[in-house]
Formats: C-alpha cells, sequence, structure tokens
C-alpha cells in the first residue's frame, strides 16, 4: 500500500475528570503517528481551553502517513500547566481501520471513549469526538502514473526491439545469421535500456512526487501559519473582549455595591426614623399613663382629702361639743367652788359674829396681830393665786391636747380636779384663819 493523507480534526470532549489544582481542567490535545515499537512520530499539539469539563479545540492536522512504517494513530487529551502536564485520558486507532480494502480514503466522525494507558494507575474519564479523513495524496497519485507511463512506454519499447529484431531476421533470410551469443546480447541490451529507462521515469516520478509535496507542504505550513495567525487574533480578540467583559463586569459590581449601599442606607435612615418615631410614641403612651396615673393619684387624694375633712370636720364639731360640755361642766364647777367658798365666808362670817356677840366686844388688834393678819392676808391672796394659776395652767394643757384623743380621754379628770384644789385653797384659808383666831 503507498502512502496516505490523514487529516485528523480534535472537535471536542465531554465528561474530563478534574486536574491537580482547583477548578476544571485545561485541557489539550496532542496528536501523534505510533510505529510497530510504539514510539511517537511527528507530534501535533492543540491550544489548551481553560477551565472545563466539555472543551473546544476543532483544529485539524494533516499527517502523511506511510503505512509500512506507522501502524496507529495516538490522541491524548491531558491538563495543561505552566510547570507539568497530567494525563487525562488517551485513544489508539489502528491506521488499517481508516482505510479502505482497496486503499482508497475513507472519512470516520463520532465519539470514541478516552482510556487509561496500558500498565498506568492513571484514571481516566470521557469522551471526545474526532474527525478522521484518510486520501491519496497527490504525490502518490503523480508517482502511480509516472511509473505507469513509463511501464507503458517501456512495453512499447521492447516491443518495437523485438519487432525490429524480426523485420532484421526477415529481411536478410538465410544471409545472415546471427548467433545465438549476438542475439542474447542485443535483448540483454534491450532489456537494460528499458531497465534504465524505467528507472529514469522513476527518478523522475520520484522527483517530481518530492517537488508536489513540497509545496503540499509549504501550502499546508503557511496554512498552519495563517491558522496559527487567525487563532492568535481571535484569541487577542477574545481576550481584548474578556477585559472589556471583566471590566464591565467590575462596573456592574462597583455599581451594585453602591446602590446597595445607598438602599442599606436608606434603609438604616428609615429604620432610625421609625425607631424614633416608635420612641416618640411609646414616650408619648408613657406621659399618657403617668398623667393618667397621676390624675387618679390626684382624684385619690381628692377623695382621701375630703374624707379627710369630713372626719375634721366632725372632729371640730365633736370637739366643739366637747369644748362646749368641759365649759358647761367647769362654769358648773366654778358655781360649786363659788357657793362653797361663799359658804365658807358666811360661816366664817357667821361664826365671827357669834364670837363678837359672845365675847360682847370687838375684838381690838394689836400691832403685831394687825401685821399677823396682814401676813395671814398675803398668804392667803397667795394661795388663792397659786391655786388660780393652776387652774389656769389645766386649761391651757385642756385647750393644747384637745386634738389628741388621749388628751380628750385625760382632760376629764383633769377639769375635775379643779374644784378640788379650789376647796383645798379655800380648805387651808379657813384654817389658817381659825388657828390665827383661836390664839
Amino acid at each position: 500500500m503507498s502512502t496516505y493523507s490523514l487529516d485528523v480534526t480534535c472537535e471536542c470532549a465531554r465528561g474530563l475528570k478534574r486536574g491537580d489544582r482547583d477548578g476544571e481542567a485545561d485541557s489539550f490535545c496532542e496528536v501523534s503517528l505510533v510505529d510497530a515499537k510504539g514510539e511517537k512520530f511527528k507530534t501535533q499539539t492543540t491550544q489548551h481551553v481553560m477551565n472545563t469539563k466539555t472543551p473546544q479545540w476543532n483544529e485539524t492536522f494533516t499527517f502523511v502517513v506511510d503505512p509500512e512504517k506507522f501502524t496507529q494513530l495516538r490522541v491524548e487529551v491531558r491538563d495543561w500547566d505552566e510547570d507539568k502536564t497530567q494525563f487525562l485520558g488517551n485513544l489508539l486507532l489502528s491506521l488499517k481501520d481508516l482505510v479502505k480494502k482497496d486503499g482508497s480514503g475513507k472519512t470516520v466522525e463520532k465519539w470514541f471513549a478516552l482510556e487509561k494507558k496500558a500498565g498506568s494507575k492513571a484514571i481516566a474519564k470521557g469522551d471526545i469526538r474526532l474527525k478522521l479523513v484518510t486520501r491519496k495524496t497527490a504525490a502518490t497519485e503523480t508517482i502511480a502514473e509516472t511509473v505507469s507511463e513509463a511501464k507503458e512506454k517501456v512495453a512499447d519499447a521492447t516491443q518495437k526491439a523485438a519487432d525490429a529484431v524480426v523485420d532484421g531476421v526477415k529481411s536478410v533470410p538465410k544471409k545472415v545469421e546471427l548467433a545465438g551469443e549476438e542475439l542474447q546480447a542485443k535483448l540483454a541490451e534491450i532489456e537494460a535500456d528499458v531497465a534504465e529507462n524505467e528507472h529514469d521515469a522513476l527518478e523522475a516520478a520520484a522527483k517530481k512526487a518530492a517537488e508536489v509535496g513540497e509545496k503540499k507542504r509549504a501550502e499546508a505550513e503557511k496554512a498552519k501559519l495563517e491558522a496559527q495567525a487567525a487563532a492568535d487574533k481571535a484569541k487577542e480578540e477574545a481576550a481584548q473582549k474578556a477585559v472589556k467583559a471583566a471590566q464591565e463586569a467590575e462596573n456592574a459590581r462597583v455599581a451594585a455595591l453602591k446602590k446597595a449601599d445607598e438602599e442599606r442606607a436608606a434603609a438604616e435612615k428609615k429604620a432610625e426614623q421609625a425607631k424614633l418615631e416608635a420612641e416618640k410614641q411609646a414616650k408619648k403612651v408613657e406621659e399618657e399613663a403617668q398623667m393618667a396615673a397621676l390624675k387618679a393619684e390626684t382624684d385619690a387624694l381628692e377623695a382621701e382629702n375630703e374624707v379627710q375633712r369630713k372626719e375634721l370636720a366632725a372632729l371640730e364639731k365633736r370637739q366643739r361639743a366637747d369644748a362646749d360640755r368641759r365649759a358647761a361642766e367647769q362654769a358648773a364647777a366654778k358655781a360649786k367652788v363659788a357657793r362653797e367658798a361663799e359658804r365658807a365666808v358666811e360661816e366664817g362670817a357667821a361664826e365671827a359674829e357669834a364670837l363678837k356677840k359672845k365675847h360682847g366686844k370687838t375684838v381690838e388688834l394689836s400691832e403685831d396681830e394687825k401685821e399677823r393678819n396682814v401676813e395671814f392676808d398675803a398668804k392667803v391672796n397667795a394661795h388663792f393665786a397659786k391655786a388660780e394659776k393652776t387652774r389656769d395652767d389645766i386649761s391651757k394643757v385642756v385647750a393644747e391636747k384637745k386634738d389628741d384623743d388621749t388628751a380628750e380621754e385625760n382632760s376629764a379628770p383633769t377639769v375635775l380636779l379643779l374644784p378640788i384644789v379650789a376647796v383645798l385653797a379655800v380648805g387651808v384659808a379657813v384654817t389658817l384663819w381659825r388657828a390665827f383666831r383661836d390664839q
């Protein structure tokens, strides 16, 4: 089987496992041709797609496959990092399965399950979608055509040489007999010419194929560079868009924060106003409650004062009645004392008159007796003054304690002492007078 062209398109993947770092994998693909010893050749790499389990690559790589040298196609998915990369899964496909039995091209596009490496503990997860297209290269077709043309030319030259030999033999029948060795030499020379012509044709075809292959390679390299430039431009545009989007997002975030701060400040102000209003209402209710309590207390005090005024009026009325009663009793006692004093004076006068009659003359008193009588009168008057003062003091005490119930209870015995004191005073006076008289 001659060489052919293989286009491998890494379209996308799904369900990839996470990388070592936080977040999703930053995945990319490595595509290689593998020989019978398992060694990789002509490795091509896609761009890495950041932080996703479902990357989209859509990158195509073209390989010129020599089926005598390469046996498998290997596609490996890895997690990109600045320091190292991590295995995520791989796929091995037989190159024989990618061409038809007649050697013509074939197209395969489908999902392939990622597998782990043989003899490795690394876990593989997910699927990859590939598009595989095989076709004969222009160089291969050119070489085949050139070889075919060369073979036809060699066949024609051989036939012409053979015809010429036959014609030469016929034209000189029996005159010129060529020895078998010469004929063989001629045939060998003819075959050598044919071989040389075939070799030259093959070299020319190979040279032409190399030129075509170089041209195709240059075109492929140019297309790759253009694709890389387009990818770089797209990447730069995507980065600019990402920066713009990030700036817009930051502006939106700042605006949202500002709006949130304003709303929070408004809510806090409203809450503060509501709090002040609630405190004002609470203070008003408290003041009203205090006023109501004060009014109730005032009304209670008024009622209590009214009761006390009534009780005081009743007490004053009772005290006036008691005072009137005590005044009447005092007047009666004074009258009684006066009557008894009058009676005692009358009795003294009567007795004096009786003595006068008995002695038949008025008793003349000496100067000493007169002085003693003066002293006696002074003593009697002092006793009467003292008794009067005692009476006044007792009356004053009774007046000061008339609001005290205990004083009220004790005032009657005190008042009763007044006539007794008066009687005793009169009795003392009379006794002194009699003692003086009997001397």
